[in-house]
């Protein structure tokens, strides 16, 4: 693992957020998802990556760690990487979409 990346892991486990506030909001976040499965069930055919993807921005602008928005633009770039990978080495002709956010918006 990158030095970079292993130091910004430690350092976002160690934080005093991570200790108190996340066993608070965890059961909040947790039935956030089942309410969302619910609604999935009754309206299938609905996509909402756009507000997805939005939300999940302005969720890592206010209330993530510099180092945990490290380690999410760490994960998109390295998951590009083996997507392009695969999609190289498939034999087939697949198109890609390569996600390497430089900044949250």
């Amino acid at each position: 693992m990158a030095e970079q990346a292993k130091r910004a892991w430690l350092e976002d486990l160690s934080s005093a957020n991570r200790q108190f506030v996340l066993p608070i909001t965890r059961p909040f976040a947790r039935l956030t998802i089942a309410l969302m499965q619910v609604l999935k069930l009754g309206v299938p055919h609905v996509e909402s990556s756009k507000l997805l993807h939005n939300m999940l921005a302005w969720n890592m602008k206010y209330f993530f760690t510099p180092q945990a928005n490290l380690l999410v633009m760490r994960h998109f770039h390295l998951g590009t990487e083996i997507l392009l990978f695969i999609a190289d080495n498939a034999g087939v002709e697949i198109e890609t979409t390569p996600l390497r956010p430089q900044r949250l918006d």
